[in-house]
């Protein structure tokens, strides 16, 4: 099961073990692997929500993940900042566009973390095909008929802890995991920073579950955020090579945490452009403060 299902499809998994075991001919079936396999999966995570459940309660939750205890308990931390004298000698380092000055830079909403004292948490939503067990002739199904299966994957990283992925069905169950994991390690007094693709519903899961916890923050991974500035552009624009050129002001402003700057400078300076529609010019600068 760890060596095979989990790499290879089950035929070819029970193509391998029966070689092996010299039973090619009556060997054991893809079907009664592939139903052993799901079942041990079932039984796995059954134990792991029964251990979550344990766990919430024994702290002061509800089962499904409301806080009983007070929640002042919670909310004493604070984040573990790297020295501003640190900060400042990193940022002349790597600062690439003298433009902007140290003190805009050090102006970030988002603090400058000790890396080694908090927890990294990057979380997203995973949707893949479902296999069919039977294809009549072969053929694939239709388009719009294809069934998907949704799970949610959580990679949680502490540099004295090591590196754990929870695996679960939908967002809600999984933070239910992250939680228990947590107090489990003892791990409530760091700093929880995740890392999303900014989508509106995951955003809003994460705060509702960690009401009773200050210490956190949601950071919009890089990837998403160039992708969604560029599709904001492209509706707001006539052409690439004029988005392009205000994308190179753009980013360097948001790399930095600068929003209202980066907001600013799309309403005043790219605003004036001629190609540029005035339809579009609050749903760009909306985008760029969210």
């Amino acid at each position: 099961m760890i060596y095979g299902d989990t790499e290879k499809s089950y035929r070819k998994t029970a193509k391998l073990i029966n070689r092996i075991r010299h039973q090619e001919q009556e060997g054991t079936p893809h079907c009664t692997l592939h139903e052993c396999t799901e079942k041990e999966g079932e039984n796995v995570l059954s134990c792991i929500e029964e251990k979550t459940s344990c766990i919430l309660v024994e702290n002061g939750f509800s089962e499904d993940g409301i806080c009983q205890a007070g929640k002042a308990d919670y909310n004493k931390d604070k984040p573990a900042t790297i020295p501003k004298e640190q900060v400042i000698e990193a940022i002349d380092k790597c600062r690439q566009d003298k433009d902007i000055c140290v003190e805009d830079i050090l102006s970030n909403s988002v603090p400058y973390e000790d890396s080694g004292k908090s927890i990294k948490v990057a979380i997203d939503d995973v949707n893949v095909k479902k296999q069919e067990e039977l294809r009549p002739g072969g053929r694939k199904p239709e388009r719009g008929k294809r069934k998907y299966i949704h799970n949610t994957i959580a990679h949680i990283f502490k540099r004295d802890v090591g590196t754990y992925v929870l695996n679960g069905h939908g967002i809600k169950n999984v933070l239910l995991f992250l939680t228990a994991f947590f107090f489990h390690n003892g791990l409530t007094g760091a700093r929880i920073q995740f890392f999303t693709d900014g989508h509106k519903a995951l955003n809003e899961a994460i705060f509702k579950s960690f009401t009773w916890y200050k210490n956190i923050g949601i950071i919009l991974d890089w990837y998403h955020l160039e992708k969604k500035c560029k599709e904001q552009l492209s509706l707001a624009l006539k052409g690439r090579f004029i988005r392009n050129n205000i994308l190179e002001k753009l980013k360097p402003l948001l790399w930095y945490g600068l929003t209202d700057k980066a907001a600013a400078y799309l309403y005043e300076d790219a605003g004036n452009c001629s190609d540029f529609h005035g339809s579009y010019r609050k749903l760009s600068t909306s985008q760029c403060r969210r």
